[in-house]
């Protein structure tokens, strides 16, 4: 609903009371606006068209609400310069206390936030004008944006045509500065053992012109592994039979960003643990006492170790913990002890004691 115009003098003819909408007293009475007028209103003098503006509003604080569509043109060449910026127009119900607009590149990042030009926003209006740069001071890339209105007075947030939902956003297609290319961006490589418990590094190349922002991210037989976007990557028991790649992103402002990636290891290897000592046996080897096997450390940690008691080189039933105690049945014989270490992802490897005196 757009608001009524008259000239601030010279109305005669009471039909309708226009309060002040600064001092809610009454200043005029004027004809009814076409009909479009309640009983009261709400009004001020624009004082750069000499019009009396007009609101078809009860009195009553409300919050303010947009009426109609916004004028804001749908694209805009920013390599015009300020002289011609876009330009954003909005008209509401009340006078605004708040008012501003986000510009919004494709990623949803905001790249300008533009006040509203305070002439106008104590008669309802917001202006907004953009000259196409961002918060630095750089003309945008070539792209589409999107704009986003906040504006609101001390009884709330405005609201749109409907009075309920809030305000909507609109795109800008913006003619800008047009990225350059980056001048080297190398093919990455892969060093390292394709063997799971293995470190594989990334060397990206010389990327130019200098400086340039790189990013990694490694993958699992074409499949991106969450997390992994170091220069560098430890393989895991997950890796195992997987061919790996990493893809190198260079990026660098006013440029297009570009990816490469590398070619593929071989299969992951099944890894081989790294220690694997051979196991002592303490104790006396005597009927009734205790013999404890000490499995030395094993690695890489965290290594599962399981145990199996021998009489004689006869495995003895159910004799799996890492000690043992001594029976009649033992007497005479020698006693030893197996570890076994295995870890997912690497070979499993089993180590024997030498053994005991016999037992007495």
């Amino acid at each position: 609903m757009a608001f009524c115009d008259w000239p601030a003098d010279g109305l005669s003819g009471p039909e309708t009371k226009v309060l002040d909408i600064r001092t809610q007293a009454t200043i005029l009475a004027v004809p009814a606006c076409g009909g479009s007028l309640g009983p009261s209103g709400l009004a001020w003098e624009d004082t750069n068209s000499g019009l009396l503006k007009v609101s078809p509003l009860p009195d009553q604080h409300l919050k303010p609400r947009h009426e109609g569509n916004p004028f804001a043109s749908a694209s805009f060449d920013a390599n015009v310069g300020a002289s011609k910026p876009w330009q954003g127009e909005w008209v509401f119900t009340e006078p605004l206390t708040v008012c501003s607009a986000d510009i919004r590149n494709g990623t949803g990042s905001i790249v300008r936030t533009l006040p509203c030009d305070d002439r106008y926003t104590k008669l309802g209006e917001a202006v907004i004008a953009w000259d196409g740069k961002d918060s630095t001071g750089r003309t945008v890339p070539s792209a589409s944006y999107t704009w986003t209105l906040t504006a609101g007075d001390a009884d709330g947030a405005a609201v749109d045509t409907d009075g309920t939902s809030a305000l909507s956003s609109g795109k800008i297609s913006v003619k800008g500065v047009d990225p350059l290319s980056l001048t080297a961006t190398p093919t990455p490589t892969i060093t390292g053992t394709a063997k799971v418990g293995y470190r594989l590094m990334a060397n990206p190349g010389t990327w130019g012109p200098a400086p340039v922002t790189l990013s990694y991210q490694w993958y699992r037989s074409g499949v991106a592994i969450t997390g992994a976007t170091g220069s560098s990557y430890l393989l895991t028991a997950s890796d195992r039979t997987k061919a790996m790649t990493v893809k190198v992103t260079g990026s660098k402002a006013g440029y297009t960003t570009v990816a490469r990636t590398s070619a593929a290891t071989t299969a992951v290897a099944t890894g081989t643990l790294t220690a694997t000592p051979t196991p002592t046996i303490t104790g006396t080897a005597k009927v009734g006492y205790r013999l404890t096997a000490n499995p030395g450390t094993c690695g890489p940690a965290p290594v599962t170790l399981s145990y199996q008691w021998y009489r004689s080189g006869v495995a003895i039933t159910g004799a799996t913990g890492s000690s043992n105690l001594l029976t009649a049945s033992d007497r005479t014989k020698a006693m030893t002890v197996k570890v076994t270490g295995s870890k997912a992802g690497y070979t499993t490897v089993a180590r024997a004691s030498a053994a005991t005196t016999s037992v007495q």
